[in-house]
């Protein structure tokens, strides 16, 4: 293995936004010898990967800031609730998935 395998093996061990899975199938795919250009490009690509990888959990930790969850009652569904942080909570009759609870709290339309 030359310099520059065990190089890209170490930022990809090193790397945040993978899981350990994701790491051992990459590091399985690196071979013995690599090259300067192709060092260059996989880093390249791995920067790639996590500046998208830092998008996602963005956009995630804003949505996760709005949580919500779903009361579901099994014998009177018209009495099933959507309730979010601030305490709040608006009716969402019929809805059994969170999907359905929020384009009905979206909409202002009751779902049978």
């Amino acid at each position: 293995m030359n310099a520059n395998a065990t190089k890209l093996k170490s930022v990809i061990l090193a790397a945040k936004g993978y899981n350990k899975a994701t790491k051992a199938r990459v590091l399985a795919q690196i071979p013995e010898t690599v090259n300067d250009e192709q060092l260059k490009q996989a880093l390249c690509n791995i920067e790639t990967c996590l500046k998208a990888n830092r998008e996602l959990l963005k956009r995630y930790d804003a949505i996760k800031k709005q949580a919500v969850y779903l009361e579901v009652h099994q014998y009177a569904p018209e009495l099933n609730k959507l309730h979010f942080l601030h305490g709040g909570w608006t009716p969402a009759h019929g809805c059994t998935t969170m999907h359905d609870a929020i384009m009905h709290a979206a909409k202002g339309v009751q779902i049978n």
